[in-house]
């Protein structure tokens, strides 16, 4: 979880606040720290202002949704650059989350599902690794 004696952060977004609380839970327990936010504007803001190293966000937010803030985050070239786990409800937020994220889970999903993905994520260091 630590890089240099700093625990990693994970920014969540999503408008539910039992979803939040879960992650903040699952996450914590895990031995990240997180961000939250109920909207993707103060997503957007967060993501900006703290660069977390992962962020964790409902693909149809209400208003701007998750995955229009990521299509726009993508083309910012001052934007911080960090993995994305897309947390949809449906076969068509699905589809266009696997193509703007690096992860994408459908609800429901397990807690032990998603720490995978996101240890998986965390440290991948983008090689190729040969299993021993």
């Amino acid at each position: 979880m630590k890089a240099g004696g700093r625990r990693k952060t994970i920014l969540v977004i999503d408008n539910d606040a039992s979803t939040r609380e879960l992650l903040r839970l699952h996450l914590g327990n895990a031995g990240y720290q997180t961000l939250e936010a109920e909207d993707a504007m103060d997503g957007g803001r967060l993501l900006v202002e703290h660069a977390p190293d992962l962020v964790i966000l409902e693909a149809n937010l209400p208003f701007l949704s998750g995955l229009d803030l990521i299509a726009t985050v993508a083309v910012d070239q001052s934007a911080p650059c960090m993995p994305v786990v897309f947390l949809a409800s449906n076969d068509e937020d699905r589809s266009r989350a696997q193509q703007l994220g690096d992860a994408c889970l459908t609800r429901p999903f397990f807690a032990d599902e998603l720490l995978r993905v996101v240890e998986g994520l965390l440290n991948w260091d983008g090689k190729a690794s040969a299993s021993p």
